[in-house]
């Protein structure tokens, strides 16, 4: 009995020397890297454009204005320094089920403020009415998300009677996104 009890003690005094005798491990610093790089398709896009509600106006009004719903918010992953646009253009104001019934319209004057970071560039009384108009400029370095200031828009309309009443007539705005310039 002694010989095991002799061999159990000296196996704990070895390990227990083992333990203390060990010595701090000192710290590293590893690295990390990825490489970025543009897609090679749909890179440049709008997310978001301003629509415009005028509300209900009289037959004797000529000129409404209306805030954009949202700004135009831009995602540029490019990459370089080609710089982007945006046109705009609207069509006629037509009755739903009637397109031959249009509103009687002189101009769509459409404005955009700048973006609070100054990448985007925006435009001040823009006539969009059955024609392009350029509302946005960004130049080179416009990488990531771009997000304009706020959108107004003013309809004018000419002095003219014999205006359906209690319709709604509806504008297509389209937004085209240009890129390089």
């Amino acid at each position: 009995m002694k010989k095991i009890f002799v061999i159990s003690i000296m196996t704990l005094v070895f390990a227990s020397s083992f333990y203390t005798n060990a010595e701090a491990v000192t710290n590293g610093n590893g690295t990390a890297n990825i490489n970025v790089t543009a897609p090679s398709t749909n890179a440049l896009y709008m997310t978001a454009y301003p629509s415009f509600d005028f509300g209900t106006a009289k037959n004797t009004v000529q000129q409404v204005v209306a805030s954009g719903d949202q700004p135009y918010t831009i995602v540029d992953l490019r990459g370089g320094s080609s710089g982007f646009q945006i046109q705009a253009k609207i069509s006629d104001f037509t009755i739903a089920n009637n397109s031959a019934k249009k509103l009687p319209v002189i101009d769509f004057i459409l404005s955009v403020a700048d973006s609070t970071d100054g990448s985007v560039q925006g435009s001040s009384q823009i006539n969009i009415f059955n024609q392009n108009g350029t509302v946005i400029r960004a130049g080179a370095d416009t990488n990531g998300l771009n997000v304009s200031g706020g959108a107004n828009a003013t309809l004018n309309l000419l002095n003219k009677t014999g205006l359906s009443t209690g319709v709604q007539y509806n504008a297509i705005i389209t937004h085209s996104l240009v890129a390089g310039i």
